[in-house]
C-alpha cells in the first residue's frame, strides 16, 4: 500500500492512495484531527483533493483489513485561507452552511455542499461515503482572508435535519477551525427531537465563529 500528496492551488492536496490487494474496501484518512471513510474502487485507488489544515500537512492512509500508508505535503499560502471544518460519524444528517455578507439562504452567497459551485465566494468540500457502514463525513468552507472589493461577515451555521435515523437521539460532531494558519477544535453532542418533528432542520449558531473578512 502507498499514499502520495502533493500541493495545489488555494492550500489544497492532491491525496493519491494505491492498495493493488484491497480493492473495493473501507478507507479511512486522517489529518490533523480531521477523518473520513471513503471506499478503494475496483482497482485498489482512491484519490481526492483535500483541503490542508496545516503548513506540513501530514496524511493517513489505512485500510480496514489494518494495512496503512503516510503521505506529507509542504503546502503554501495557508494564512491567506478561513477553514471551517463539520465532522461526525453515522447518519446524524449535518449540513455546515455559510452565508456571505448577509446573504439570505437560497441567494448567491449562501454556500453549501448542494450548492453551484459560483454561488459565493468561499465554497464547501464533502470528504466521505455516507452510504459505507457507520461513515465519517467532513465538510470544509474554505475563504480567502482577503477579498478585493469585499468586506464584512460571513456567518456560519452548523444544521441538522431530524430524519428518520436520528430522531429522538443525541448525535455528536465536532468543529474544527483555521485561522490565522492557527487549528482550534470543538465537540458538540446534541438531542434531536422526536420523530413527529421528521424533515424540520435544528439550527445552531455559535458552533464556530463568524469570519471577519477585511478588502484588499
Amino acid at each position: 500500500m502507498a499514499a502520495t500528496a502533493k500541493a495545489a492551488a488555494l492550500a489544497m492536496v492532491s491525496l493519491s492512495v494505491k492498495a493493488s490487494c484491497r480493492a473495493n474496501e473501507r478507507l479511512t484518512v486522517h489529518h490533523s484531527g480531521m477523518s473520513f471513510t471513503a471506499a478503494l474502487d475496483d482497482t485498489g485507488q482512491y484519490s481526492a483533493m483535500i483541503p490542508a489544515l496545516a503548513r506540513t500537512a501530514v496524511f493517513i492512509a489505512e485500510t480496514a483489513s489494518g494495512s496503512g500508508a503516510v503521505a506529507v505535503a509542504e503546502v503554501d499560502g495557508l494564512e491567506a485561507i478561513e477553514r471551517v471544518v463539520l465532522q461526525w460519524s453515522g447518519n446524524s444528517g449535518f449540513e455546515l452552511h455559510a452565508r456571505e455578507f448577509g446573504a439570505a439562504y437560497g441567494n448567491s452567497g449562501h454556500v453549501w455542499h448542494g450548492a453551484a459551485v459560483k454561488d459565493g465566494a468561499g465554497q464547501v468540500v464533502r470528504l466521505g461515503d455516507d452510504s459505507l457502514l457507520a461513515p465519517r463525513v467532513v465538510e470544509i468552507y474554505s475563504l480567502p482572508v482577503r477579498l478585493p472589493g469585499r468586506s464584512g461577515t460571513v456567518s456560519l451555521t452548523a444544521e441538522a435535519e431530524v430524519t428518520g435515523i436520528n430522531c429522538g437521539r443525541d448525535i455528536s460532531a465536532q468543529a474544527l477551525q483555521l485561522r490565522g494558519g492557527q487549528l482550534s477544535n470543538r465537540d458538540l453532542v446534541l438531542a434531536m427531537p422526536d420523530c413527529e418533528a421528521l424533515g424540520s432542520f435544528l439550527v445552531l449558531n455559535n458552533l464556530v465563529e463568524d469570519l471577519k473578512i477585511a478588502a484588499n
